[in-house]
């Protein structure tokens, strides 16, 4: 399952092989990581912010990191969190596996995913 972000200790270092996007609801989070698991893409890290309580913790996380696309995500964030929305952060193997994410969050809603590469970061389409 997912986890809710309560501490920064439980935060990436970096939003590097990451893929982050939004879903409507922590129940979304969940069914997200469940269709994860049948594709075998689990077992990689995925951490949730939900809500706006949730907004520091994903300024941690972003923290050092504040590149074009991250501060495009941050702004997207800024409405959907206050909104009681959730976002998501998985850590990918690939490019590849990050699309593949996003067809499965976009099958639940999932909206605003982005991959955040080693040199290069990309919208993924859901």
């Amino acid at each position: 399952m997912p986890a809710p972000v309560t501490d920064a200790r439980d935060l990436p270092e970096r939003t590097e092989n990451h893929v982050m996007g939004f879903l409507d609801s922590r129940r979304d989070c969940e069914a997200l990581a469940e269709a994860m698991r049948r594709e075998e893409l689990a077992g990689r890290s995925m951490v949730t912010f939900d809500g706006p309580a949730a907004l520091p913790a994903l300024e941690e996380l972003l923290r050092g990191s504040w590149g074009e696309a991250e501060q495009a995500f941050y702004e997207k964030a800024l409405a959907e969190l206050e909104n009681g929305h959730s976002a998501v952060c998985f850590e990918v193997g690939s490019f590849d596996d990050a699309e593949r994410v996003g067809k499965l969050a976009g099958t639940l809603g999932g909206r605003s995913f982005t991959h955040f590469g080693m040199l290069v970061d990309t919208g993924i389409e859901t």
